[in-house]
């Protein structure tokens, strides 16, 4: 698993894994949105990360409590080539 990828990289994954979240506001507001977290060459692999991202993100929950109310889930989608340019 890499870090980071180049655009040419994250081009030639068939995965890409996100983080999709929403937080409420103490005004009672919701935002949105996602964040894209790595690329896979395959859906075992895909599947994999999505696992380790959701293992990481629990035990950093458990140490470092949020103060916000938040949904956070971890999926993989397929890519498209044409994204990259």
């Amino acid at each position: 698993m890499s870090v980071l990828k180049t655009n040419a990289e994250y081009a030639k994954c068939e995965f890409l894994i996100y983080s999709c979240w929403t937080s409420r506001l103490d005004s009672g507001s919701k935002i949105s949105g996602s964040l894209l977290l790595d690329g896979a060459y395959s859906e075992e692999e895909a599947v994999s990360l999505v696992e380790l991202f959701k293992e990481r993100a629990a035990a950093n929950e458990a140490i470092y409590k949020s103060n916000t109310l938040e949904e956070r889930r971890y999926i993989h989608i397929p890519n498209r080539k044409e994204w990259w340019r």
